[in-house]
């Protein structure tokens, strides 16, 4: 949960760095996050990014890095539980994946933000310039859709994959990770709408309900994420019990 904000506070200071602006990035949140997390979060980053000098990017870039993977490795170890593994790789080689996959994690992130933003501004432009078909124009803004659902599955997939310790095929770990995607999707659906129209949290607890809820938010993605890891070890370990009863 602590890594949360710095992981926003890296994805600001890239974007700001490029054509997206920064703090407009955040925007794409709205999408996922209940309405008072999503203030919350927007109000907190932009404190930060603002007064930031620009000297101090560089610094605060390699600090957010490191913090933001340190959620990364936190949930390294709730994965290695799920599949009943003990962490035999050196540290920094943990925690050096972690890094990585938290880079990831950024350019799935703004793979994300290129097709949601300007998919349609893409299509718009081809659709002038080569005189394209309605049929195709169709098939574009389905892509349009699908493919971040689908940079989500490999990013899970990945991190399936990568960061237990336990190797297993690429394969193997589909099944959970697409389990996550449309679980975490759904999941997140419904608690916005829960929040929306039952979960009056700032009525009982002022400032503090965008907190509580950002936290119920993350806590309910952590969850999800774990779980998906549970149906690859379930698989998994249904699947040795099966080969070992057959030799038998």
């Amino acid at each position: 949960m602590l890594a949360f904000f710095p992981f926003l506070v890296m994805l600001t200071n890239l974007a700001s760095q490029t054509q997206l602006v920064g703090v407009k990035v955040l925007t794409q949140l709205e999408n996922v996050l209940p309405y008072e997390a999503y203030e919350l979060v927007v109000d907190t980053v932009q404190d930060i990014t603002v007064t930031q000098k620009p000297g101090v990017l560089s610094a605060s870039m390699v600090i957010a890095l490191w913090a933001a993977s340190s959620g990364v490795f936190a949930l390294s170890k709730g994965l290695n539980m799920a599949n009943k593994v003990v962490e035999a790789r050196k540290p920094w080689v943990v925690r050096g994946l972690c890094i990585l996959f938290t880079l990831l994690i950024v350019m799935s992130f703004f793979t994300e933000i290129l097709m949601i933003v300007f998919g349609d501004f893409i299509l718009d432009k081809m659709a002038s310039l080569f005189q394209v078909a309605a049929p195709f124009l169709m098939l574009g803004r389905l892509i349009r859709i699908v493919v971040p659902i689908g940079v989500v599955f490999i990013t899970l997939a990945l991190m399936f994959f990568l960061i237990p310790s336990r190797r297993v095929t690429f394969r193997k770990v589909l099944p959970g990770a697409l389990f996550s995607t449309f679980f975490w999707m759904g999941t997140s659906w419904l608690f916005s709408l829960y929040v929306a129209m039952f979960g009056k949290y700032s009525r009982f607890y002022g400032g503090l309900g965008g907190v509580i809820i950002l936290m119920i938010w993350i806590f309910i993605s952590s969850v999800t994420l774990l779980m998906g890891n549970e149906v690859n070890a379930l698989l998994f370990h249904h699947g040795e019990k099966t080969a070992e009863t057959s030799k038998t």
